[in-house]
């Protein structure tokens, strides 16, 4: 263990108004610590508010002009001295001068006629105490650091009240990941000067940013002009898959908003939103110059593909079947199928979230799932004949989509799931 140097002594500040006192309190704690006196009230209220603060502070009662106990009141009123650990040196001994000592915020007595070992075991106490409270006071810092940014003020709050180690090492969780990527600022963009991009570009973000932390979600980072963001860590969210898709409605809606007050484009501003549930490995990751809090894992890769995805089938918001099956009941979502995506082996079936939040919104969307079942019992014909007839009243390339994989089923006498959309290239 190295050895402490006189720069790394603690500070220890020394009131009285006897020179014989200051002298043999000197005498006796110069070797250990790093020593300041005062031999007034007001003299140690000013060395007290000085930088670096002491980490004790030694007050005589008995002083003229500014007793301890107003020194003592004086310290506890200043934000900058308050908690500094007082510890009164008095010649008193009634149970009442101790009282009104306590009360005022000192943390111990020292009795005079100076006890050497009992003063220095005190002292060392409150220094080791305040030593540990600094420490605490930098972990808090580091949190809010970290977390501030990315996090509501009030999750960040909650993080310092239970503080747990363990939140800031990498860790293996199970989270929800929305990918959010801007369409249509490409055109909104252009004949701008980069000062009004900017200022546009850095409105959008706050304001769907604020939806996010609104749900208690943590923001990982901004990708351009595309946010990333998860539910479930650094605090367990037990619901964080239905906290993402209510985000994402949140977010549409927020988007469409902005896209009317803007205006200048000729598209409205619209979100791809991909999100995925499953294990993700999470802590801070970065360098002693930055470190950010961020998730990594193929949960993050399949929430980005499924915001790509979102071009394909002309949608808005694509989640994973564990997203759908652990957000709940009473969201308007409909079932795409199984798709094939780049950077994954397996085939995932994917759900499209319908941006009104309720089914009632969606008279067509019964017909729609009736004809994805009959799909899904190798009934080809009458899902065609289902997928038909909705074509008449409701078109979009999702149903189309479906009705081609009808077709190609009944053609080649396959089972659903070897009729995956293929979006690896595309």
């Amino acid at each position: 263990m190295p050895q402490e140097t006189p720069a790394d002594r603690a500070k220890v500040l020394l009131v009285d108004d006897e020179s014989s006192n200051l002298e043999f309190l000197c005498a006796l704690l110069q070797h250990e610590y790093n020593i300041t006196v005062a031999k007034s009230g007001a003299q140690a209220l000013a060395r007290a508010a000085a930088d670096p603060p002491p980490d004790v502070i030694v007050l005589d009662i008995l002083m003229p002009e500014m007793d301890g106990y107003e020194v003592c009141r004086r310290l506890k009123a200043d934000e900058r001295t308050r908690d500094i650990p007082v510890i009164f040196v008095t010649a008193l001994d009634g149970e009442a001068d101790e009282e009104k000592g306590f009360a005022l915020g000192a943390v111990d007595y020292a009795s005079k006629p100076f006890r050497p070992a009992v003063v220095r075991a005190r002292i060392a106490s409150h220094v080791r105490l305040r030593r540990t409270q600094r420490e605490l006071e930098l972990e808090q810092r580091r949190i809010r650091t970290l977390f501030g940014r990315f996090v509501d003020p009030k999750l960040v709050d909650s993080l310092l009240r239970t503080p747990d180690e363990s939140i800031l090492l990498a860790r293996h969780e199970q989270v929800s990941v929305l990918f959010a990527d801007i369409e249509g600022f490409t055109s909104l963009s252009e004949h701008r000067t980069p000062a009004e991009l900017f200022s546009i570009l850095g409105r959008i973000l706050t304001e769907l940013t604020e939806e996010i932390l609104a749900l208690e979600g943590t923001l990982d980072k901004y990708i351009g002009d595309a946010i990333l963001a998860f539910w479930g860590a650094p605090m367990a969210q037990p619901d964080h898959a239905r906290r993402a898709v209510q985000a994402a409605f949140r977010m549409s809606r927020r988007a469409a908003e902005l896209g009317l007050t803007l205006g200048g484009g000729p598209k409205p501003i619209g979100l791809r939103i991909g999100i995925a549930t499953g294990p993700v490995a999470v802590g801070g990751v970065g360098s002693q110059l930055r470190c950010d809090y961020t998730v990594i894992g193929d949960t993050v890769n399949l929430a980005s593909r499924l915001e790509s995805a979102n071009r394909y089938f002309h949608t808005r918001v694509l989640v994973s079947d564990r997203t759908r099956a652990e957000a709940g009941e009473g969201l308007a979502m409909r079932t795409i199928g199984p798709v094939r995506v780049a950077g994954r082996e397996g085939i995932e079936r994917i759900h499209e979230v319908l941006i009104e939040s309720d089914s009632a919104s969606y008279p067509w969307l019964s017909r729609y799932e009736s004809a994805y079942r009959s799909l899904e019992m190798a009934d080809s014909q009458a899902a065609i004949q289902q997928l038909a007839g909705l074509i008449v009243d409701y078109d979009d390339r999702v149903i189309r989509a479906l009705l081609d994989r009808a077709l190609r089923m009944r053609d080649h006498h396959a089972p659903l799931v070897d009729h995956y959309y293929d979006l690896v290239t595309k």
